[in-house]
């Protein structure tokens, strides 16, 4: 249940691979946004997913962080017996790098996802990134 007395202002974006949310303290009248995602297996549409959270980002232009399953990696590194690095890979950082988003490390494991038992399929699909005044 929200205190209403916490939040002066809130506003939603719905898109096809994010839910964002922009709130604003009635105290000190600070807004931060923070986006849900869900990103398509599908490379094509992928370039869909980094123009609609670009657009969040740039939408309301304040501290933001994005968290969600990426359903991509950003490193060769992070599929497990993978060496080759993909142009899909390539945009998933270049859209990291353009917005100055700061990919938080994964505590306690690489992978994120896993799948089956005698040959496993694992990778890091799920990430939190965050900009720069995030944690301020």
């Amino acid at each position: 249940m929200w205190d209403r007395r916490v939040l002066e202002r809130m506003e939603v974006l719905v898109g096809s691979f994010s839910v964002s949310v922009r709130w604003q303290g009635v105290g000190d009248g600070f807004s931060w946004a923070c986006s849900g995602v869900y990103g398509p297996i599908d490379n094509n549409a992928r370039g869909l997913m980094w123009d609609e959270l670009v657009g969040v980002q740039q939408y309301w232009n304040v501290p933001w962080c994005c968290i969600g399953d990426f359903n991509i990696v950003r490193f060769p590194s992070e599929r497990l017996g993978n060496s080759r690095l993909t142009p899909a890979m390539e945009l998933f950082s270049e859209f990291v790098e353009d917005l100055n988003l700061i990919d938080l490390h994964l505590e306690g494991g690489s992978y994120t996802w896993s799948r089956g038992l005698v040959r496993p399929s694992m990778s890091r699909i799920d990430r939190v990134l965050e900009s720069q005044g995030w944690e301020e």
